[in-house]
């Protein structure tokens, strides 16, 4: 649906990619694949004690062309 819409799918994977990693549980987030971008964090599931935040991103040129900043000249 978001292809065709020309849309960007970001899947907040704070518990659902842990999921995905696990083959016998990957049926809970069936279509995750589909994303464009998926962040994970695994201080919230794995309990890790820091700050740790990851994002997977399926066509890194699309954020920088999205995101960049040109800095200009008087």
């Amino acid at each position: 649906m978001a292809t065709e819409q020309d849309l960007w799918l970001h899947v907040d994977g704070c518990f659902g990619a842990l999921f995905r990693i696990a083959s016998e549980f990957a049926w809970r987030v069936a279509g995750i694949e589909r994303a464009d971008s998926v962040a994970l964090d695994p201080h919230n599931r794995l309990y890790a004690p820091f700050e740790a935040s990851c994002v997977l991103v399926r066509d890194a040129a699309a954020p920088r062309g999205t995101f960049a900043v040109t800095p200009w000249t008087c």
